[in-house]
């Protein structure tokens, strides 16, 4: 498995991180929050929180993506086009109620992005990441077994 994969998934992860603390830096000074004025600046003296919320977003995804239907409904999206629901819902099992909860669940860690208007779903650059990096991890996983079949099969012989 390449370091580029575990960096580039890094990345996406950070950018995430970043996206979800601009968004709640903004909310607290919008609404006047005072419970939590300064938090984005004390982050950096808080190396605990920073690992909490790094493993938070990871394990939030690693959930999301680990179930077979949602990994099945990652592979149907992509980056560069949005795909219509009702393409998602011809080519996989799911009735409509059951593809949105799916969804959400996806767009809630951060995996795909939903287009309510157009009711469609596109991969975020999060979700390629992961993808990729699950795709080269079960790839790998399957070529080493694959070796492993070719030592028993040979000291069989």
């Amino acid at each position: 498995m390449s370091a580029r994969c575990s960096d580039q998934l890094a990345s996406a992860f950070a950018q995430r991180f970043r996206v979800l603390a601009r968004a709640l830096d903004r909310l607290d000074r919008l609404e006047g929050e005072r419970a939590f004025a300064g938090w984005l600046d004390q982050l950096i003296e808080q190396p605990r929180v920073l690992r909490d919320a790094s493993e938070a977003l990871v394990l939030q995804a690693l959930r999301a993506a680990s179930d077979p239907m949602n990994l099945a409904l990652l592979r149907h999206l992509s980056v560069e086009e949005a795909t219509v629901l009702a393409d998602l819902a011809a080519v996989l099992p799911l009735e409509r109620i059951a593809l949105h909860v799916r969804l959400g669940e996806l767009a809630q860690a951060g995996l795909v992005a939903l287009e309510l208007e157009r009711e469609a779903a596109r991969l975020t650059e999060l979700g390629n990441a992961l993808l990729d990096w699950l795709d080269e991890l079960i790839r790998c996983t399957l070529d080493q077994i694959g070796a492993w079949l070719d030592l028993v099969r040979s000291a069989q012989s």
